[in-house]
């Protein structure tokens, strides 16, 4: 890996997260219609007329009106959400980017089984200082327009150092978080940014506002909530993760732990275990069935998002009703 395929450092990171943020700005000055009845009222006119002589032909025009708003309707119902779907995907790779860079020692480590395997070679490996340019651009191609099976598959191979299709059961978890985080992040933002321009929150008096903006606090902090414990505690994604690994037919090393003496400092030895690697189809095989969450990442967010806005509507309703039972016990 040489020349135009290397990525030294991550300066070249940050002028991407700049074009991509530039992009995104631009693609904000569009203008974007918050519901169909704003759309309809900047686009369509209708002509109406009180003549009896023009009776007929006002319901004509009037029909045709009636079809070229239902038109405008599907029309503009698919361009609001092709819009959304573009700006998320914006969203999506501007948090991928920056995670790449934040991550850079995650992305460049090396594990002590592979610093091991090295020594029973008899080579001293040193960390990489670089990436493959390739297989960045593959990464955040996958966050562009792939699916969650794509970017597991570009994250694969992007961690895979010795290029043998293999990871450690470590590296296999590293990838899976990388997978994961630029989608919880854009989904933060994406959501803070449909409260924010809810026409409803800057209306009414200053009690009312007080209430919305209380409200909106509180929908912000729950979902924030909700990324942090949806997977690690409430799918248990560390568990699964394990399962994983453990029940995989793993073809490195007959699938079974290779025990060897390793020269150490002078003329000792220590002893090691090295567990055997995984290989990206073998990683599917298992995950298909023991974490089928991880191809769905975003609506499975979204999934827990509102389990818990129901627990807290029923939380809300409970509380109502001990209070009126109490207010009557004492009445």
């Amino acid at each position: 890996m040489t020349g135009n395929y290397l990525l030294s450092s991550n300066q070249k990171i940050d002028a991407m997260t700049l074009r991509v943020d530039e992009w995104y700005r631009q693609q904000g000055r569009q203008p974007y219609y918050s519901s169909l009845p704003d759309f309809i009222e900047k686009n369509t006119k209708v002509n109406s007329t009180t003549s009896a002589s023009t009776t007929t032909s006002g319901i004509e025009r009037n029909d045709e009106t009636l079809s070229e708003i239902n038109n405008l309707s599907c029309k503009s119902t698919a361009q609001d959400f092709d819009a959304c779907c573009i700006k998320l995907r914006l969203i999506v790779v501007k948090a991928a980017i920056q995670h790449l860079s934040k991550n850079w020692d995650t992305l460049t480590a090396l594990t002590d089984a592979d610093v091991d395997r090295a020594a029973i070679r008899g080579d001293l490996l040193g960390r990489p200082s670089t990436l493959s340019k390739i297989k960045l651009r593959n990464v955040l191609c996958s966050f562009t327009s792939g699916t969650c099976v794509n970017r597991m598959e570009a994250l694969w191979n992007l961690i895979d150092h010795d290029q043998d299709g293999y990871l450690e059961q470590e590296e296999m978890a590293n990838a899976v978080r990388i997978s994961m985080k630029p989608v919880e992040e854009a989904l933060k933002i994406f959501l803070t940014e449909s409260i924010l321009h809810t026409k409803s929150i800057d209306t009414g008096n200053w009690r009312q506002r007080r209430q919305k903006r209380l409200k909106k606090e509180k929908l912000e902090k729950m979902f924030r909530h909700t990324i942090k414990n949806h997977f690690e505690i409430e799918i248990e994604s560390a568990h699964r993760l394990r399962c994983i690994y453990a029940w995989a037919d793993k073809k490195h090393q007959g699938g079974k732990i290779s025990s060897t003496l390793v020269a150490g400092g002078g003329l000792r030895q220590r002893y090691v275990e090295l567990n055997p690697k995984i290989s990206f189809e073998e990683f599917r095989i298992e995950q298909k069935s023991f974490f089928p969450q991880l191809d769905r990442a975003g609506e499975e967010i979204m999934k827990g998002y509102k389990d818990d806005l129901l627990l807290l509507q029923g939380t809300g309703r409970q509380n109502q009703e001990l209070k009126r039972d109490c207010i009557s016990f004492f009445a």
